[in-house]
């Protein structure tokens, strides 16, 4: 029978093997010949993405966030060790429009329990008037104001509309009723899944600063705070940081447990956005499993005098020794507007890559961010968010930390550090921006030796012409492939570099 005679299910069941069959020779391959140690995580919002979309992130990723339900069927059939994460966010809730469900069950426990349902949120004392979204919004105060009833004091954020509200996680009863809501959508099948319940929930706006509030132009006192503190303030800002860890780590404590209250008899986790902010209770406080670093790091935008590598590692390091997970998410910076300089897409791309090949740590996850869309749906998502570059298998770390093989002056007069760190098949080198007003064009180009001769790696996943030296400029890395790709050793291959490259 050929192709053209098949029915509509044995088309379907055809494709099907073929897609199985694929993911079956990448394990294949990755067996015989060695797999890559780095590990890779990313975000399916949005619709579902064409088929041969999911055969992709099936044999790419690990660890997934959000994802139209036939999507995650397909990936999790393919890769059943994909972890899959529902999305909420922690400091917030809608209170009207759309997407008020988590709003309507707090009020519903609230009314069947006799308790205040004001206590799930927060509420400016003093009438108060912020600029949210390019407008100018006069918010009553409460106790200490005009508002009519207290509803109409709750704190908004991020919308003008006013239809998200933030909770007061520094109430008890707040804390245990969010809780309760998000353990039973690990206890509730997904709509339509066919590959069981979920296995982690993802937190968005878990920073420990309360942000997006707007700008206050007059008033901002908080009700719930002892003194009242304002919005805007250090006493309102570290109190409200207790409340939401506190919060967090009762749920990571719970979720600890889930072999003995989900419906799959599996342990689940947490992952929180901490974003660009960190403080060290991030990695040391049992406040999640894991910790997503949204557009964290570039080597373009993340300057050295702003936050260094060294600072990335010892981040990493003191996250992975307290058994939690951190999820790279660069952002793929190309240029920057007033600044000299220009990289191509896949510059940029493979410059992340090494990045994050230096900071890592072995609990370590990367996302290529692409600054367009979180969804695989997107048209050419394959594509910006993935070179043949990250296809080609560098194996172990043969270093425990990074080194500093270099440091100087360029052209420019910038000060700059050359970062490496050696892997069983490549030498990976980084040398990132120096500072956030600096140029990175040709002028900021210097030469660094190499110990022997290496290939470098490109964006299309090929191989340069061999060479002893490279250059690179401003926020530039590579990726260096050993000639002969021998095996590490110290002495031989570190023979040109002095001891005190060492950090």
């Amino acid at each position: 029978m050929s192709t053209k005679d098949f029915s509509h299910r044995d088309r379907i069941f055809a494709e099907k093997e073929s897609l199985f069959f694929l993911v079956f020779l990448i394990l294949l391959i990755n067996t015989c010949f060695g797999t890559d140690s780095r590990q890779n995580w990313c975000t399916l919002y949005g619709d579902a993405p064409p088929p041969s979309i999911d055969t992709l992130i099936a044999a790419r990723y690990e660890v997934a966030i959000s994802g139209h339900v036939s999507t995650v069927n397909t990936v999790k059939s393919l890769n059943p060790r994909m972890k899959w994460m529902f999305y909420n966010s922690v400091f917030d809730n809608y209170t009207s429009g759309s997407g008020v469900d988590e709003h309507q069950f707090l009020l519903s426990e609230c009314q069947s329990r006799g308790a205040d349902p004001e206590s799930l949120y927060y509420h400016y004392w003093d009438d108060t008037v912020i600029e949210l979204q390019g407008q100018q919004i006069f918010i009553p105060g409460w106790g200490g104001g005009s508002a009519p009833d207290e509803s109409a004091a709750r704190v908004p954020v991020y919308y003008a509309d006013l239809s998200r509200r933030a909770v007061n996680l520094n109430n008890q009863f707040t804390r245990q009723l969010e809780k309760e809501y998000n353990l039973e959508k690990f206890k509730t099948l997904p709509e339509g899944s066919q590959v069981g319940y979920y296995d982690g929930i993802f937190l968005d706006n878990s920073t420990h600063r309360f942000y997006n509030y707007g700008s206050v132009l007059s008033g901002g006192k908080i009700a719930e705070h002892p003194a009242h503190a304002k919005v805007t303030e250090e006493d309102f800002q570290s109190w409200y940081w207790e409340g939401l860890k506190r919060f967090l780590q009762e749920l990571k404590d719970t979720l600890a447990y889930g072999h003995i209250w989900s419906p799959d008899g599996k342990d689940k986790f947490s992952c929180i956005n901490i974003c660009r902010s960190w403080i060290d209770e991030y990695a040391t406080d049992e406040v999640a499993d894991m910790l997503l670093m949204e557009f964290q790091y570039s080597p373009v935008k993340n300057a050295e005098s702003m936050n260094t590598l060294a600072e990335a590692y010892r981040r990493d390091s003191l996250s992975a020794v307290n058994g939690v997970c951190q999820l790279y998410s660069p952002s793929v910076v190309t240029e920057l507007s007033g600044y000299d300089g220009e990289y191509t897409w896949g510059e940029a791309l493979l410059a992340n890559l090494a990045y994050f090949y230096i900071s890592r740590s072995d609990s370590s996850y990367l996302y290529i961010d692409f600054n367009f869309s979180y969804s695989p749906s997107y048209p050419g998502w394959d594509t910006l968010s993935w070179h043949e570059c990250m296809d080609y298998v560098l194996g172990e770390p043969v270093e425990n930390r990074y080194r500093i093989i270099k440091s100087g002056v360029d052209g420019r007069g910038y000060e700059y550090k050359v970062y490496s760190r050696w892997y069983r098949r490549a030498l990976v080198l980084c040398r990132p921006r120096g500072g956030w007003n600096q140029h990175f064009d040709e002028k900021t180009r210097v030469p660094v030796d190499l110990p022997t001769n290496f290939r470098a790696l490109l964006p299309n996943g090929k191989l340069g012409p061999l060479s002893s030296r490279i250059h690179l400029r401003n926020g530039e890395a590579a990726i260096l492939i050993p000639a002969a790709f021998g095996s590490y050793i110290e002495g031989e291959v570190w023979g040109i570099w002095a001891e005190a490259g060492r950090p």
